[in-house]
């Protein structure tokens, strides 16, 4: 079975090894540059609207709405990023408890609903239609 006798012991042991993965960064690539930019950009935006509202008194009304399309290009370039890393939260947990032959059917299942939901052509044009009813 298994040689971890106590919960602390095992708690020690999954937090190492989180601590092991979370540390790699070796699948990082040069398409995570511009989300990573449009983040540190939505950030900015966010400081620059709390900082004239609350500090100045006088409110900069672009801020908002440029807040709002920055966080939907984030989201969805994110969930894009994840699918390609395939770090998804429901691959990280019930996968662990399931028989091999389920465990795949099941990665197929979900891979085809985010495919359903996340095509990439149709991603961006899908968050540009949804911002700009949002702000109509």
């Amino acid at each position: 079975m298994n040689d971890l006798s106590s919960d602390s012991e095992i708690a020690k042991e999954i937090t190492s090894q989180i601590d092991a993965q979370q540390t790699d960064i070796s699948d990082i690539s040069w398409w995570d540059a511009p989300i990573f930019a449009v983040f540190w950009a939505l950030i900015l935006v966010v400081f620059l609207q709390f900082f004239s509202r609350y500090v100045l008194n006088n409110s900069i009304s672009w801020t908002e709405e440029i807040a709002r399309y920055l966080l939907i290009v984030v989201t969805f370039s994110g969930a894009a990023i994840c699918a390609r890393k395939k770090s998804h939260i429901y691959l990280d947990f019930f996968h662990l408890y399931l028989p091999k032959a389920v465990s795949r059917a099941l990665f197929f299942l979900m891979d085809l609903i985010t495919a359903a939901f996340l095509p990439m052509p149709r991603g961006p044009a899908l968050c540009w239609q949804t911002a700009w009813a949002a702000s109509a």
